[in-house]
């Protein structure tokens, strides 16, 4: 049986929560945090990459990619702020900047990937490094994915119409239903609540939100490892072909290297983003 009842974990019970050994002794809040860090950082590097030199176009499109990197933290970074329903105003505003930001974000990253071949050279990709792409490749991915993405939110596949707050106070306890995005009847919200809590009681104190979750929205986040991966080898492709035109440059033209190269630093720390995205 369900309650739908007033009472509220108040501020001070939601942090002493995520920090419980319950909770992994605040593991995910940790990771709250370090995900707002992470997109600090993502941002601080977006910025001094442009600033460098703004009238590069490969400087402009790797800052853009730094950017929307930094957008998609937002979907974990706003679950630092307390994730319960006396919060429930804040979170209804919170939920579409999250929402809309991270999957418009995650399109354009998805774009973004694939112009690789337009900025730095890749063997077998030769007729897309071209300067007249260059000059809009770095922007358009972004038009495209703010663009589609408010094409296909409203759409069954995409839609989350439904979700509600559901609280436990203890273990042993019936959870606590709150209404937070349409309404707690929904089909997905009570299938929900009956496959988390089949005996109709809480395994723990928590506060967390059941609802839907269509097939569209998961479609979007998977397709990231796979372009990422992909990327992944556009960029080491791109360091081979550097590397061996640079031997040729210090034979030929004493040391003169080509500039606008991908660095190796760059390269380790998509492998890292890469294995964080599996």
């Amino acid at each position: 049986m369900l309650c739908f009842a007033v009472d509220v974990t108040t501020v001070a019970e939601f942090y002493s929560r995520a920090f419980s050994p319950e909770l992994f002794f605040g593991l995910r809040m940790v990771i709250n945090i370090g995900s707002l860090l992470v997109m600090l950082w993502l941002f601080a590097l977006a910025y001094l990459v442009w600033r460098a030199d703004s009238k590069s176009l490969q400087n402009r499109f790797i800052a853009t990619l730094l950017a929307v990197e930094g957008f998609k933290c937002i979907w974990i970074a706003l679950d630092v702020f307390p994730f319960i329903p006396e919060w429930n105003s804040f979170w209804v505003v919170a939920w579409k900047i999250k929402f809309d930001f991270f999957f418009s974000m995650q399109i354009a990253a998805i774009f973004l990937y694939f112009c690789f071949p337009i900025y730095y050279k890749i063997r077998g990709l030769g007729f897309m490094y071209r300067p007249a792409l260059q000059k809009h490749a770095y922007y358009i991915p972004l038009v495209i994915g703010i663009s589609l993405w408010l094409m296909i939110q409203g759409l069954p596949p995409f839609a989350v119409d439904n979700l509600s707050w559901i609280e436990c106070t203890a273990a042993g306890t019936e959870p606590i239903v709150h209404e937070f995005l349409g309404t707690s009847s929904a089909t997905a919200v009570t299938s929900g609540i009956n496959t988390t809590f089949p005996n109709g009681l809480c395994p723990a104190a928590l506060d967390n939100t059941i609802g839907e979750e269509p097939f569209g929205i998961w479609a979007i986040v998977f397709a990231q490892t796979p372009v990422s991966i992909l990327a992944l080898l556009f960029i080491r492709s791109s360091l081979k072909k550097n590397l061996e035109s640079n031997d040729v440059q210090d034979l030929k033209s004493n040391n003169v290297k080509e500039k606008n190269q991908i660095s190796k630093s760059f390269y380790i720390g998509f492998i890292g983003k890469v294995i964080g995205s599996i």
